[in-house]
């Protein structure tokens, strides 16, 4: 199976099956310069970063170490609000955090991670 097959086929979840829709994220910022791919698959901040020569997907990850963008703690949001980014939650509420509040330690604090909507 090839990359973008791989990433096409991640199981899709319905409303109905995200146990905390008010702690699970649909939608966050994410900016890029001038990039022909901030449409499409470029807009999509999907947790792989197999394309990040393209445009970062990465989720954040609290436990990271500071470097350059995407590979730090933020992943692809970019937090261009005083180190603030807003997040659409699943029940549709919209919220301003650091971004890499949204999952402060994926190994130690999985239950903490608001990108997972299979989490209870």
């Amino acid at each position: 199976m090839g990359m973008c097959q791989a990433w096409q086929n991640r199981p899709v979840r319905s409303l109905a099956t995200v146990n905390r829709t008010a702690d699970t994220i649909l939608i966050g910022e994410k900016h890029e310069k001038a990039n022909l791919f901030d449409w499409g698959p470029g807009a999509l901040i999907s947790g792989v970063n197999w394309w990040d020569s393209f445009s970062p997907g990465l989720h954040p990850d609290g436990s990271r170490r500071a470097a350059a963008y995407p590979n730090g703690p933020d992943g692809a949001i970019t937090a261009r609000h005083n180190d603030f980014a807003h997040f659409a939650f699943c029940d549709g509420h919209v919220k301003a955090m650091k971004p890499a509040a949204t999952n402060p330690n994926p190994r130690t604090r999985p239950a903490d991670n608001l990108w997972d909507a299979a989490r209870n």
